[in-house]
């Protein structure tokens, strides 16, 4: 019997935010908050500089915006909001993904102005459900510099196992500074904080 197709994911909710497919029209909004937050996130993103531009940012969200319409893509993109107000709050993504395990890895960046609210914390948290739920994932993992302090909270808040250092493998892009690594696993969606979760397809 031939296997269905998995529907692509376009958009999934929280009490606070909805994360969907990054569109071209995002385009302003998320430049204005890369240029707000470069200082902070420069040290951990390699693409992050000043004067990031129009240009690079366009060619990304095509990559981004054509990855969900890939049946077993390597990557996956959600830009997040405020359903409140609209308020562009930052990206997440599964930067890495193996299909034959599956497993899943959680990147993310915020905009400065929108941090200390929970945010983030609420974003992977949905993101690390939809990956065990619906993508059937054996384990998600979250990995950073030993250096990052704010993202390390993250996992650790969420309950995820903390699985070891690695020895050099991270470097500070501003600084050129050689730091481990810190490695946080979840494979279990029950050591997840509870959180209401809803994902729609195409």
């Amino acid at each position: 019997m031939k296997q269905e197709k998995q529907r692509s994911i376009i958009e999934v909710q929280t009490p606070r935010l909805t994360l969907r497919t990054p569109k071209i029209a995002d385009l302003d909004v998320i430049k204005g908050a890369i240029d707000a937050s470069v200082d902070n996130i420069a040290p951990w993103l390699e693409w992050a500089k000043p004067g990031f531009s129009r240009d690079a940012l366009r060619s990304f969200l095509n990559y981004a915006i054509s990855c969900h319409v890939e049946e077993k893509p390597n990557n996956l993109f959600f830009s997040i909001f405020d359903k409140s107000n609209g308020q562009f709050i930052g990206d997440i993504y599964y930067g890495t993904i193996d299909w034959t395990v599956p497993y899943f890895a959680i990147g993310y960046w915020i905009d400065s102005r929108q941090s200390g609210k929970g945010y983030m914390l609420e974003a992977v948290n949905a993101l690390a459900r939809l990956g065990l739920s619906y993508f059937k994932a054996k384990r998600i993992e979250i990995s950073m510099s030993e250096l990052n302090l704010s993202s390390k909270k993250i996992p650790e808040r969420l309950g995820f196992d903390f699985e070891g250092e690695l020895k050099n493998r991270h470097v500070n892009f501003v600084t050129k500074t050689v730091c481990n690594t810190l490695m946080y696993s979840c494979c279990k969606i029950e050591r997840l904080p509870p959180l209401k979760v809803e994902w729609f397809t195409d």
